[in-house]
């Protein structure tokens, strides 16, 4: 994150999938993170979400004020 904005809503969404995971779908497009982590799976995305680097997802928050993540790094 490039700011000081938003940093309360993402460890919202940590407490969130780390202690209330029946309320994820009103913060997080869980759709969409699945579609990005089997994308990842199947492509061997190793610079993603689910590989040792960790550094290409990006994470962005549309108008419904629900997280989304992006997928980036091909």
């Amino acid at each position: 994150m490039q700011s000081d904005f938003g940093w309360s809503d993402l460890i919202n969404l940590s407490n969130t999938l780390n202690n209330n995971i029946s309320e994820i779908e009103n913060l997080l497009d869980v759709d969409r993170a699945l579609w990005m982590i089997a994308f990842d799976n199947i492509l061997v995305n190793l610079d993603s979400y689910i590989g040792g680097f960790a550094q290409n997802y990006y994470l962005y928050k549309d108008n419904t004020g629900r997280f989304n993540c992006v997928l980036l790094g091909f």
